[in-house]
């Protein structure tokens, strides 16, 4: 969303649609498609600009600053599921599961870009530990380009999910180490979603069955990257 509460839309229908509204929800623009795929995700600079990502044989991406272009560095194998966040500039990052090996064993990628559409940072795989699955992506970034990276990761390979999360700078360098977010480790942790804000404080919310039963809870947690331990608020 924008400084002035501007807002823009993005669905899967025939093709990628989107459409933008002022903050009192009337239609800025008339629908118009982006590209063609699936799972869309959208993000907004203050500034109001914003960029749609999406999953076709590759991840897409194209924004109100630039055309249609290509994330993913390597075409082989499987792409999916891309998430994305913006800086106040327009910079923005986006990260998606990736089986570049096509070996249906998933990774987390990700990859930054200026305003323009041009490299900012070359994609490079956000998990630590390479083994087992590592699935759902999601992305938050600050005004100034600092960005977190959650996802559930099944590192054992037994089907046993927990929420992971690290910390970049705008430049890629770690602000924080891969951490598990979730306390409690037994039943599942899925479907993560993260929120930043300034200082380096961010909240990670998933969907947790902790007693392996099929009931399912949302739990949540804080983390820093500027104190020790990072999660634990």
């Amino acid at each position: 969303i924008g400084r002035a509460g501007n807002f823009v839309v993005a669905w899967e229908g025939d093709g990628i649609k989107a459409r933008s509204f002022n903050s009192t929800g009337v239609p800025k623009s008339a629908q118009f498609t982006v590209g063609k795929g699936r799972r869309p995700a959208v993000a907004m600079s203050a500034t109001g600009d914003w960029v749609v990502a999406w999953e076709d044989d590759d991840i897409k991406a194209r924004g109100s600053r630039f055309p249609q272009l290509v994330v993913n560095s390597a075409s082989r194998g499987q792409h999916r599921r891309p998430a994305i966040a913006m800086s106040r500039g327009g910079g923005f990052v986006i990260a998606w599961e990736d089986d570049a090996n096509d070996n249906d064993i998933y990774q987390i990628e990700a990859r930054g870009f200026q305003a323009n559409g041009q490299q900012a940072l070359p994609q490079f795989t956000v998990n630590t530990t390479a083994s087992g699955q590592q699935r759902n992506p999601v992305v938050a970034a600050d005004a100034l380009g600092q960005f977190v990276v959650a996802w559930q990761d099944d590192a054992n390979d037994n089907g046993v999910y927990e929420i992971k999360a690290r910390g970049f700078t705008g430049a890629g360098a770690e602000l924080m180490k891969q951490q598990t977010v979730n306390a409690n480790s037994s039943g599942q942790q899925v479907l993560p979603t993260v929120a930043l804000g300034p200082g380096g404080r961010f909240l990670v919310a998933w969907q947790d069955d902790v007693e392996g039963a099929g009931l399912w809870e949302v739990l949540a947690k804080g983390c820093n990257w500027s104190t020790s331990p990072q999660c634990d608020w």
